[in-house]
């Protein structure tokens, strides 16, 4: 399915020469009698869908079927209920991490769509948007990168060295205070 929302791009897209500055960009080149609009609806609608809406179901389904099962085998173990309890919170902070990635960029686009739709719905002008849209975009594509520190993070060792490495130039500096404060005392 994401292979044909993404391949829609491949048959539409053409280079565009800007004579004037010898610039040259992509563009969207449509069959004129079905027009713009509507195929740039259909492949952001279909991107909307496959590269979102489907990702957000499957992984929120995913996690609550697996919560759902360690809260019916919940142990009496309480080191192995605190395992399950921290597991429930990382399925919650990969759905809510995925979200605040996606959902700018998403909303971001479908502004987009609107615009070319005919609709008047951005607030901002224009170049603000696409700032904004550029901004979403990195943010977006970030959650690829910031994903694997979210599960090692969580590794009770690498959690202990990150903090530990995080915090040692704030023990150094407290060290030396108390040290300058035994030597003012004498």
């Amino acid at each position: 399915m994401s292979f044909l929302s993404g391949s829609i791009a491949i048959f539409f897209r053409d280079k565009v020469v800007n004579f004037q500055t010898g610039h040259t960009h992509c563009t969207w080149m449509f069959d004129q009698n079905v027009g713009y609009r509507h195929w740039f609806a259909i492949q952001t609608t279909l991107r909307l869908i496959v590269g979102f809406f489907l990702p957000v179901i499957i992984i929120t389904g995913s996690y609550i079927t697996i919560g759902l099962y360690l809260k019916r085998n919940q142990s009496a173990k309480r080191s192995i209920r605190n395992k399950q309890i921290r597991l429930t919170k990382l399925f919650f902070a990969i759905v809510v991490l995925f979200l605040m990635c996606w959902l700018p960029n998403e909303l971001s686009t479908a502004l987009y769509m609107a615009k070319g739709l005919g609709f008047q719905v951005a607030p901002f002008p224009p170049m603000v948007h696409y700032y904004i849209h550029i901004c979403s975009t990195c943010l977006a594509w970030s959650h690829s990168c910031i994903n694997p520190f979210l599960y090692a993070y969580t590794r009770g060792e690498l959690k202990a060295k990150v903090q530990e490495l995080l915090c040692k130039p704030f023990k150094r500096r407290k060290a030396a205070k108390k040290e300058q404060r035994k030597l003012l005392h004498k």
